[in-house]
């Protein structure tokens, strides 16, 4: 995450995020059973070939521009620490 909150740079540009081949993802996303994203990051993961979060695991999407309903996501519409609390309390592993 950058210092002021987001992924992105100030363009929506991700070019900072030096893309290391030795880093094997899925023993990395392994140690997480829940997965926190912002709407562009969410639209990210929607590209082809993007390998998709661990089986058993949740994602949830923090907007208020999207549907209520979004298959393998849940939408919150509220950015806050309760509503970061109340889904932290039902991970059985790291956020």
């Amino acid at each position: 995450m950058s210092v002021d909150g987001y992924i992105a740079g100030t363009n929506g540009e991700f070019d900072w995020i030096v893309n290391d081949p030795t880093i094997d993802f899925g023993e990395l996303f392994a140690q997480f059973d829940t997965f926190l994203l912002g709407r562009k990051t969410y639209e990210l993961t929607l590209q082809p070939g993007n390998p998709g979060f661990p089986t058993g695991s949740r994602a949830f999407v923090f907007s208020r521009t999207l549907p209520d309903h979004v298959p393998g996501f849940s939408v919150v519409r509220e950015v806050s620490r309760n509503s970061v609390e109340s889904i932290r309390s039902r991970a059985a592993k790291d956020l």
